[in-house]
Formats: structure tokens, C-alpha cells, sequence
């Protein structure tokens, strides 16, 4: 096994190891650097007489388990429908509604979660988009009374997960449905006689869940450590977990480092949990379905086409809906004057573009940067690791998979807080390089997820001419094999970029406040600021996003001409 690969392997998991123990010791009340010199239980009675705890986990459990369910029917609903065989559906009456769903769903899904939460938070206010379009048709004055986004329940940030986490699902899917060879098993299927629809749930959702697994889980985890969506959507007196974690984090007494160190050891331990009873919910659907799938018995053809029908307009609702919320952000920016309870603004202009300008390029500024500097790591990172990993078993290589997607499953308000607190304590509070570091941890297991696929499916017959010809592994490397991927290396470089742009939380921690992005002044400013303004803010980073995915398609495109030629 490579030293070399072993050492790749070794720095995300001590990353988070090291995360998670330096917020073990002051959850205790050890933290010299703070006073804390002896192992107490004081921390934790603090934090269990803070007001409004219990209520925050709840919040905190409702949004994350109201949400996934949620978001994970809706996107098997859509592949059943889209792409039931892996690829896009064309044999429905109206082959064009399914290709425009798909391809709005993989707009959601570029779309950044700061941006999308600001969108949805203008869309369901009670003087937002949905109420102003209602006021057509009803007659509606004023704006109603409802306490949406920001409900104590976290329902309307629960709308934002389901929203922004089906088209993560959806297209999760899509790639694992490749391996399932859905083609034949709905050919089988018919051939004994079974409706396509009863086939797909029958022969192919239960061994696609099995290769969402881990996609799912991800999502659970982000769904309770979520602080930029929470932040927009969810309550406030008290927050969800993870934002009074950091609330704590930020008070100017330090003191209140210790419960803040408690609190997040909490979340961990209870994101822990949630992924136990999520596993154990697993088994008991498993065991209640199993003989409904076995049954041999084939679902009559008029309610199944009922069923078909509602599943495809959930699906169309919630993509409209998640297309009105990135809508709703450039048409705010562009807004000169919107009065309720009209529809539209009277007029449009660039004022308040103009007006943000100054204070736009200094975070646009920085949040090119380390997105740069974060994804040429990850990428240089991911293609050390796949080259170093040819050389590995196929146990050995899951195993370092699995350990380098422990950022994306651990609670990372729990680890990256750990990393905070060492960083104090090595005097690097703050700065460009941390945060770069930080989201450079983040990056990587989705470039690596980007580029395994396409760097396993290259013919090796292209290395074995360029060996046979006397070049050495690494000229084959750079000359050979880099440049018939680039294609994939252009999309996951857009793909690193637009993860780096989103990120709130490791921004926040580790650069200790000093470092402002698009994400974290978006996020600052929806809390009291002009709407003109943060949808310039919000339509930035989105547009930032999706001008990389377009910039690495066409440079994919271009690339891949001369192999093709």
C-alpha cells in the first residue's frame, strides 16, 4: 500500500480527529489558553440552564427530519419519471416537460444555499412573491399574518432543505442508476407482466437507496448542522443548534466559549443519533416493504395512473417553486419600485446595483480567491489520490473514501469549532490561510466523488501505448491521462469553486470574523437590510456559480473536440 497514498489519506481524517478533540476538552472545562485548567462538569451546567434549548433542538430535529423524508420522495419520484432508466425520460406525452425539469433541477443544484434561502425567504414571506401573485386572483390588501420563513416549528427552513436537497438526491440518483442496469430490469419486468411504474418500485428503488446511502446521510447531516439556511429560514428566539453554537462562539465573553464547546459536542452527539435512528428506520421500512415487494402481485392500472399523475405534479410544484425562489433574487435587485400587493415592480433599473458596487468587490474580491487557492488544492489532492490509489485494494480504497467524506457526515459545527479553538491556541485566530485550508477540507471529497467516475472508465490501452513507448508514469500522467480528462477536470474544478463560493460556516469559524465573502455578507445583510440590496448580493454569488459551470462547459467542450475528431 503507497506511503505516499496513506498520508493523503491520514490529513482529512486527523483534520477532523483534531477538530473533534479540541472541542472535547473545553466541552469539559480544559482550556488553558481560557483559564480552564481542571476537568469540570461546569460548561454543561451552563449550557442546560441556557433558555430556550430544548425548544432549539427541536426546531433543530423537525426541519431535519420533515425535510428529508421529504426531499428524498420527491427525488425518487422524479427519476421514476425523468430518467426511470438512468437517462432523460423522452417517451412521455410531452418529452420536453421532462428535459426542462431536469435541467431546472440541475440549476437548483448550482444554485449556492445562502443565495437559494434569500430567494426562498423573499418568495414565502407574507409580503412576498407567492402572496403577491395570490393577490391576482384574491382579495388581499394587506399582508397577511403568518410567521413564516422564521416560525418557531423551523418548517420554513424545513421548506428550504427539501427545496435545495432534492436536486442533490435527484441527481445522486442518476449517477447510481449507471450501475443498476435499470434498462433490463424494466424490460424483466414487463416481460412477467409488471406495469413500468410497479417494475421501477419494485426491481429498482430498493438497490438505488442502497447506492444513495451515503448521499443521504450527507444530507441528514447537513440538514441539522445547516447555519447560512438556518440563519435566513429558521427561528430565532431560540435558533436551531448549530446557530446558537456559533452565536456562543462569537459572544464577547470568552467564558462563553465553554458551553459554546458543550453545545457543539451536544450537536454532535445528537447528529450522531439521527443517523442512528435513520438507520433504524431503514430497517424497519425494509422489513414492513419486503413483503409488499414480493408479493408477486401487479398494481391495477387506473389508481396507478392517479399516483403517477400527483407524483409529477409534486415533482413540477416543488421544482417551480425552487425556481421562483433564484428568480425572485435578480428581480429584486432590479426592483426600483414594488409595492404591495402587486405582482410585479412598477419599474426596473440598475440603481441598486450601483449602490452596492463599492461594498460588492471587496467580498467578490476574496471569495475568488480562496475559491481559486481551495479547489487548485483539492484538485492537485484528487488527482495525487486517484493516481496513488491504483496501487490499493478495493477494501482499502472505500475505506479512504469513506474517511475522506468525514467532513460532509461529521457535524462540522462540532469539528470545525475544535478547529477554531486550536487555532487560538497556536495564535493563527483568523486570516485568509485558515479559511482557504478550511475550505479546501470541504472541496476535495467532491472533486474526488467529480473525477473518480471518469478517471476509473478511461481505457487503459492509452497509458499502455504511452509506457510501451518508453515515457514514465508521471509524463504519462501529465501528457496522457490529465489531458483526455479534462473535461471532467473542468467540471469538478467548477464544481470545487461553487462548493468553496457557498460555504458559510467555515468561513465564519475560521477566519475568526476577518474574512468577508459574498456568502457571509449576504447572509449579514438579510437580517435588516434593504431586500434591493441583498438580492444583488444573493444574484451575485449565484451568477458567479453558474458562470464557472458554463465557463468549464465550454471549455470541456473544446477540449474533448480533438479527441473526438
Amino acid at each position: 500500500m503507497p506511503l505516499a497514498w496513506l498520508l493523503l489519506v491520514a490529513i482529512p481524517g486527523v483534520a477532523v480527529l483534531a477538530g473533534l478533540l479540541f472541542v472535547v476538552l473545553p466541552a469539559f472545562g480544559y482550556f488553558p489558553a481560557l483559564g480552564g485548567t481542571i476537568v469540570s462538569l461546569q460548561p454543561w451546567r451552563d449550557l442546560l440552564a441556557y433558555p430556550g434549548l430544548l425548544a432549539a433542538a427541536r426546531a433543530t430535529l423537525v426541519a431535519a427530519f420533515v425535510a428529508l423524508p421529504v426531499a428524498l420522495g420527491l427525488a425518487l419520484l422524479a427519476l421514476a419519471w425523468i430518467a426511470p432508466d438512468g437517462t432523460i425520460s423522452t417517451g412521455a406525452p410531452h418529452p420536453g416537460l421532462p428535459r426542462l425539469a431536469a435541467k431546472l433541477l440541475s440549476w437548483l443544484l448550482a444554485t449556492p444555499h445562502a443565495a437559494f434561502a434569500l430567494g426562498l425567504a423573499f418568495l414565502i414571506a407574507p409580503s412576498g412573491w407567492l402572496v403577491r401573485m395570490a393577490a391576482l386572483l384574491l382579495p388581499i390588501g394587506t399582508p397577511p399574518d403568518l410567521p413564516l420563513p422564521r416560525d418557531a416549528w423551523g418548517l420554513g427552513l424545513a421548506a428550504g432543505l427539501v427545496l435545495k436537497e432534492m436536486p442533490f438526491l435527484f441527481f445522486a440518483g442518476l449517477t447510481a442508476l449507471s450501475q443498476l442496469d435499470a434498462a433490463r430490469m424494466l424490460g424483466i419486468g414487463a416481460g412477467l407482466g409488471y406495469p413500468a411504474g410497479t417494475a421501477w418500485l419494485k426491481l429498482i428503488a430498493p438497490r438505488l437507496y442502497a447506492l444513495i446511502r451515503l448521499p443521504v446521510y450527507a444530507a441528514l447531516a447537513y440538514a441539522l448542522s445547516a447555519v447560512d439556511m438556518a440563519l435566513v429560514l429558521g427561528p430565532t428566539t431560540p435558533p436551531t443548534l448549530a446557530v446558537l453554537a456559533v452565536d456562543l462562539t462569537h459572544d464577547p465573553d470568552l467564558a462563553r466559549r465553554f458551553p459554546a464547546a458543550a453545545l457543539a459536542l451536544l450537536h454532535l452527539l445528537l447528529t450522531l443519533a439521527a443517523l442512528g435512528a435513520w438507520r433504524l428506520l431503514e430497517l424497519l421500512v425494509a422489513r414492513v416493504l419486503r413483503p409488499i415487494l414480493s408479493d408477486g402481485k401487479r398494481s391495477p392500472a387506473a389508481p396507478w395512473r392517479w399516483s403517477v399523475l400527483l407524483g409529477r405534479v409534486l415533482v413540477l410544484a416543488a421544482v417551480a417553486l425552487g425556481a421562483l425562489a433564484v428568480l425572485s433574487l435578480p428581480v429584486w435587485s432590479l426592483a426600483s419600485a414594488w409595492r404591495f400587493p402587486d405582482a410585479l415592480p412598477a419599474c426596473c433599473g440598475l440603481a441598486a446595483w450601483r449602490r452596492a458596487l463599492p461594498g460588492l468587490l471587496p467580498p467578490l474580491g476574496d471569495s475568488l480567491a480562496i475559491a481559486a487557492a481551495a479547489t487548485g488544492l483539492a484538485l492537485a489532492g484528487a488527482i495525487a489520490w486517484l493516481q496513488l490509489e491504483r496501487g490499493v485494494g478495493r477494501h482499502a480504497r472505500q475505506q479512504g473514501r469513506a474517511v475522506a467524506f468525514l467532513p460532509l457526515v461529521v457535524s462540522d459545527v462540532a469539528f470545525l469549532m475544535g478547529v477554531q479553538i486550536l487555532l487560538l491556541g497556536l495564535g493563527l485566530g483568523g486570516g485568509w490561510l485558515p479559511v482557504m485550508l478550511a475550505h479546501a477540507l470541504f472541496v476535495f471529497p467532491y472533486v474526488l466523488l467529480a473525477l473518480a467516475d471518469p478517471w476509473a472508465r478511461l481505457d487503459p490501452r492509452y497509458e499502455r501505448a504511452a509506457l510501451c513507448l518508453g515515457a514514465p508514469p508521471w509524463r504519462v500522467l501529465m501528457a496522457v491521462r490529465l489531458p483526455l480528462l479534462m473535461p471532467a477536470l473542468a467540471f469538478a474544478a467548477a464544481l470545487g469553486a461553487a462548493v468553496s463560493l457557498s460555504l458559510y460556516l467555515p468561513t465564519v469559524l475560521a477566519g475568526g470574523g476577518r474574512i468577508a465573502t459574498l456568502a457571509t455578507e449576504a447572509i449579514a445583510l438579510s437580517s435588516g437590510g434593504d431586500r434591493r440590496i441583498v438580492g444583488v448580493f444573493g444574484s451575485a454569488q449565484a451568477l458567479l456559480i453558474w458562470a464557472g459551470f458554463c465557463v468549464a462547459y465550454v471549455a470541456g467542450r473544446r477540449a474533448a473536440r480533438p479527441a473526438l475528431a
